[in-house]
């Protein structure tokens, strides 16, 4: 993926509760609300690489999305909580919103960043068209046979917990009643 996640919904979050409006550390998740860039140059530098398999931009927030690709392409996928960028960054915005900052980063919306697919061989020649356009390129996990997105969270004792998360990003009719 492209960018941090999880931003915009938490800049949503802390605007709709009022939360610290005049404090500057908000600053970032505000902005990426209220002001998001769409990655057109990215997107267009990926495609013409001729490296990327899959790509979409991030509005739905990444569980959903990824689900949409997963099946449109006929494949499931693995996600490691720990590879979300982003989420180090919105721990302290998270925890007054009362919400896990990894779920702003799997389930917000409207982040506006890439999603893509590629062979992990490609990762330095993708990081590279990342520098190019000023933007962090971060693999967050594998495109495996079968269906489904599963995230995989490392627990504090060295185990590992997977939950699937598929479809639980940003809902357009939440607030309206409808499903």
């Amino acid at each position: 993926v492209s960018g941090s996640l999880g931003f915009a919904s938490a800049g949503l979050e802390l605007l709709r509760q009022d939360i610290q409006p005049d404090n500057q550390r908000w600053q970032p998740f505000r902005e990426q609300h209220l002001n998001p860039s769409a990655r057109v140059e990215l997107g267009c530098r990926l495609g013409a690489s001729g490296l990327v398999h899959a790509m979409m931009d991030l509005s739905d927030g990444l569980a959903t999305d990824l689900a949409h690709l997963c099946k449109q392409s006929g494949v499931g996928a693995r996600i490691m909580s720990r590879s979300l960028p982003g989420v180090d960054a919105l721990g302290e915005a998270a925890s007054l919103l009362g919400v896990q900052p990894e779920r702003l980063a799997v389930s917000g919306g409207e982040d506006y960043e890439l999603l893509f697919t590629a062979p992990p061989e490609a990762s330095d020649r993708l990081k590279d068209i990342g520098r190019l356009c000023a933007l962090q390129l971060t693999p967050v996990g594998t495109i495996v046979p079968g269906a489904g997105v599963i995230l995989i969270r490392e627990l504090a004792d060295g185990t590992c917990e997977e939950s699937t998360i598929a479809y639980q990003g940003f809902d357009h009719f939440r607030d309206r009643g409808e499903g």
